[in-house]
């Protein structure tokens, strides 16, 4: 897994789909959404490092 706030070139893509071994690339977008979904099972130092608060949006 490799984690990149600042996205990733054509070619790192490209190495990363063609590794024999399983690569996951991660971008920015993807790791708040990956933050936010799985927020309630991190452990409570972590939550402390990134202190969210849910916040409810009426439709």
């Amino acid at each position: 897994m490799y984690v990149s706030t600042g996205g990733f070139s054509k070619d790192a893509k490209y190495e990363a789909e063609r590794s024999t071994i399983p690569v996951t690339l991660i971008d920015a977008d993807e790791l708040g959404i990956l933050i936010v979904q799985y927020y309630d099972s991190f452990d409570s130092e972590t939550r402390t490092l990134i202190p969210l608060v849910k916040i409810y949006w009426p439709a």
